[in-house]
């Protein structure tokens, strides 16, 4: 019993500190791009875009490697020594051509550790299907404690362009976390590789259950809504600083997301139980509009708040739940992996890609040149427009059911734990 507490605990801060390093880079890594490199919008866009890319590299190169060449445990160090090194370098890099091939390595090489984490933890934990939200709740609290700390500590007192140059330092601090990572996955317990069949990346079962229209119509709305997601993650951080909430104030404020998307979370397995399932795909896209919205009216403080808030309750209500809703249609449970992995290479793969670059080329369109200020009207309303086309069709087409019915309330919260990504 103490040993197992103990290994959760070690569990628990790995989650901690991984999520730490996203929550300390992903909410100003536009920002640092066009304030402090003065990158164009089409040039950042282009450098975030590679992400994308990683992102479907980087599964297959997880799928081929973890447990069948090295232990997760490895694979996830040596991950964590390379991103490291590549982040460090990335640091001292000003011109564009060399920012992009290091971002691209660097997440190439981190992109492999979020799905290992999570592998890490089901192979060490032994009532992992009872405490695996638990202990990801420990990311979501080292996600959010990233932008508080490094806002209210690194970053006191400084102003303006002090402010934006010291944003390079949350990069360094990411390295280094990263290199103290690489050592403590090295510390876990290691568990022999066991010799197994050759299995294809994407089942045959998984793909079957997109061949039916509606969860195929359903993926088509992930891709298209995920790929507006990155207009919010791309413009909000140079949105609040052009709208003089201060630097040090753009990380926790962001934060809001982060705490409402754990909230959502928390009661999303209600919703699904007892109401309508497109009735709870519907909540998600209402929050999904009114995000854009919000932030099209005003920048005044509670109409920023309440876009952050529906950016929680997006995420939750209609990315998570649509995954919940594509894992329902899996007959055989040998899909239900392959589901998953198809879907987050459509969100996070060519969905990051597309939407990075089409944001990019919107700042660059909506940028006045002398000024260089952005018009943020205009670029909140090209996801906006989309989003609400969108809606329309998804009320007439999207059928009322689950077409298997969930009912057990515990399964769909842990399930909605699982499926909780923190880079949304």
């Amino acid at each position: 019993m103490k040993d197992n507490k103990f290994i959760k605990s070690r569990l628990s801060s790995l989650m901690f500190l991984q999520f730490f390093i996203s929550g300390i880079t992903c909410p100003i890594m536009s920002l640092y791009l066009i304030k402090c490199l003065h990158f164009s919008g089409d040039q950042t866009g282009i450098i975030l875009s590679v992400s994308g890319i990683t992102t479907i590299l980087s599964s297959v190169m997880g799928a081929l490697i973890a447990d069948k060449i090295l232990t997760v445990n490895r694979l996830l160090g040596i991950c964590h020594l390379f991103a490291a090194i590549f982040m460090t370098i990335l640091t001292f890099q000003t011109r564009f051509e060399w920012v992009l091939v290091t971002y691209l390595l660097y997440t190439l090489s981190f992109g492999c550790t979020n799905g290992c984490v999570s592998a890490v933890v089901f192979h060490h934990e032994e009532n992992a299907k009872k405490n695996f939200g638990g202990i990801q709740m420990w990311g979501s609290i080292g996600w959010i404690s990233a932008g508080w700390l490094f806002s209210f500590v690194w970053m006191r007192n400084f102003t303006g362009i002090m402010a934006l140059n010291r944003m390079a330092d949350a990069l360094k601090i990411s390295a280094g976390i990263s290199f103290i990572l690489f050592v403590y996955t090295f510390s876990l317990p290691v568990k022999k590789i066991k010799p197994d069949s050759r299995k294809s990346l994407v089942p045959r079962e998984a793909l079957a259950v997109f061949t039916k229209p509606q969860n195929l119509f359903l993926a088509a709305m992930v891709f298209i809504t995920f790929t507006s997601f990155q207009y919010y993650l791309f413009g909000i951080g140079p949105y609040l600083q052009q709208s003089n909430y201060g630097e040090t104030n753009i990380m926790p404020l962001m934060s809001v997301a982060q705490i409402a998307e754990a909230v959502a979370l928390g009661v999303l397995g209600y919703f699904i139980v007892r109401k309508d399932f497109k009735k709870v795909l519907i909540i998600g896209l209402i929050g999904n509009l009114w995000r854009f919205v919000a932030l099209l009216i005003s920048p005044a403080f509670p109409a920023v708040i309440s876009a952050l808030v529906c950016h929680g309750v997006a995420s939750a209500f209609f990315f998570t739940a649509s995954c919940i809703y594509l894992d329902s249609q899996c007959e055989d449970s040998t899909a239900r992996p392959g589901v998953q992995q198809i879907i987050i290479m459509l969100a996070y793969g060519v969905g990051a890609s597309l939407g990075n670059l089409s944001a990019g080329r919107a700042v660059t369109m909506f940028e006045t040149a002398v000024s260089g200020v952005i018009n943020y009207s205009a670029f909140w309303g090209v996801p906006l427009v989309v989003n609400a086309v969108m809606f329309l069709p998804f009320i007439l087409l999207f059928k009322r059911g689950l077409g298997e019915k969930v009912s057990k309330q515990k399964e769909v919260t842990g399930l909605s734990k699982k499926l909780s990504i923190k880079e949304i």
